[in-house]
């Protein structure tokens, strides 16, 4: 899974860690193809040692479709040095839309495949005003609204002195959520007209043996310890015909997400 940067502030410092080699051809490309080649080159092999188990299941990747925004942003800040300030998750729910500004100040849209993570759109703008970037980074927000029973985030968009959160409550209802944006203080609580996350984040996770009767009924048999992984668990049984056989189930609805005989 492609993973990508958006922050324009590193301009200098990421043209300096290009290859050597590649020092001719960057000069003809343009501001946006330098990035989006430096970006997909410097993460992608980090990302694929860290969740290569995941890429391996096309299932399950095919289940949970998109990037969760407090990943995305992570890296993004992480390979960057710059500040996400807003994310939206767009109504096809397969673009993110992102600001941000990088060190230097310069304020950038973009927008990336939800699926994949894979950059596109950059844009440095010009004239852009003073955005926000003191306060709480992202991620630790929606950290601290998941400790709080929301999840299945789809748009954080800073506002000032606030955040403006919209995502799932316990119920599996959309919520719009204003937090401070200095201490992530949940200000107000209201009820979201609409919502463009995928689904079947709308069912409630539930323990495995919630979904092991289920699992019976498709001839599944001789479980094992089932081990959680974010949306889906993973469990050794055996099938129909007493084969070995490893399940991830999903944690919302039950499905097989996928089968891998041992």
């Amino acid at each position: 899974m492609k993973k990508f940067l958006v922050i324009a502030g590193l301009t200098a410092p990421l043209l300096l860690a290009a290859p050597a080699q590649a020092g001719e051809s960057a000069r003809h490309l343009s501001f946006e193809d330098v990035l989006r080649q430096l970006v997909l080159t410097h993460t992608d092999a980090s990302y694929q040692s860290r969740d290569r188990h995941h890429r391996q299941d096309r299932g399950w990747q095919n289940e949970r479709r998109i990037i969760p925004i407090a990943r995305l942003v992570r890296q993004i800040q992480r390979d960057t040095g710059g500040r996400v300030t807003s994310v939206r998750l767009k109504r096809n729910g397969r673009v993110y839309a992102i600001e941000g500004v990088g060190r230097g100040g310069r304020y950038v849209t973009a927008k990336a495949n939800a699926r994949t993570g894979e950059v596109f759109d950059v844009q440095r703008v010009r004239g852009g005003g003073h955005v926000a970037t003191n306060g709480k980074p992202i991620p630790r927000l929606l950290k601290g609204l998941r400790d709080r029973g929301f999840r299945a985030f789809d748009r954080v968009i800073r506002d000032g002195r606030t955040y403006i959160v919209r995502g799932l409550n316990r119920r599996g209802n959309p919520v719009r959520i204003i937090a401070n944006a200095r201490n992530g203080r949940v200000l107000s609580v209201n009820q979201a007209r609409n919502y463009n996350g995928s689904n079947h984040l709308r069912h409630q996770v539930r323990g495995f043996d919630h979904w092991r009767s289920g699992l019976q009924q498709q001839r599944y048999s001789h479980f094992g310890n089932a081990t959680r992984h974010d949306d889906y668990y993973q469990v050794g049984a055996r099938d129909r015909r007493g084969r070995d056989v490893t399940l991830n189930v999903c944690a919302r609805t039950g499905r097989v997400l996928h089968t891998a005989y041992r």
